[in-house]
């Protein structure tokens, strides 16, 4: 393998278009660096010297893949975004169901919501509603360590924020303070857990359907 092949895999790769267009790209690419090759040697460089300055015009071959995978996106910023949301709200209210099935885990399922009250299927779905949604929503290239802070940090606020408001309302438990401490030590480790499955599987997901997205020549 060349070096110009290399520098070629390294800017084409993965990127969100089927593989009947990236391959374009690539030979759209290589057609340039040809010319700009051609160039320097009839300025009187070597091939080798001409290789290396035609890529080094062209810059940095990770930076030139960001730069072709935002103009080659598969679909507009908002419409991937919205397609996200959906798809992580689908994703959690899933999940969160599947957790108590047959009675095993219905510890698990008492985690996604302060259970300090009845219905603990409504509001795990609840929760895996809404969390879901905004974790796909965020979700992009980086799915896992997306999904991981923000389920971390959204099932923290959510504990919080339900032990004030009970406190406000005085119907939290005697041992409210403790359940309140427990659950946020659990945070990073529930809700990471989840927001990295649902934040991975969207952007997986999205990935692959722009990928395999029919040409329209």
């Amino acid at each position: 393998m060349t070096s110009i092949d290399a520098y070629l895999n390294k800017c084409c790769a993965r990127l969100p278009v089927n593989p009947a267009e990236a391959e374009d790209i690539r030979e759209e690419l290589r057609a340039h660096l040809r010319e700009v090759i051609e160039s320097c040697v009839a300025e009187g460089m070597d091939g080798q010297a001409a290789g290396q300055q035609a890529m080094a015009r062209f810059g940095d071959a990770r930076s030139l893949h960001n730069l072709l995978e935002r103009v080659h996106h598969g679909d507009l910023w908002w419409v991937r975004r919205l397609k996200g949301m959906v798809l992580g709200a689908l994703l959690g209210v899933m999940i969160s169901l599947l957790l108590p099935v047959g009675g095993h885990l219905e510890f698990a399922a008492r985690l996604f919501l302060p259970a300090w009250g009845d219905h603990v299927r409504t509001q795990s779905a609840f929760n895996g509603l809404v969390a879901g949604g905004l974790i796909g929503l965020l979700s992009g290239s980086r799915g896992l360590f997306v999904g991981w802070v923000g389920g971390s940090l959204l099932w923290m606020a959510e504990y919080v924020g339900y032990f004030i408001i009970s406190t406000a309302s005085n119907i939290v438990p005697t041992d409210g303070g403790l359940h309140l401490f427990n659950s946020v030590l659990l945070s990073p480790v529930v809700g990471g857990v989840f927001g990295a499955v649902v934040g991975g599987i969207c952007t997986a997901v999205l990935t692959a359907a722009s990928r395999l997205r029919p040409e329209i020549r």
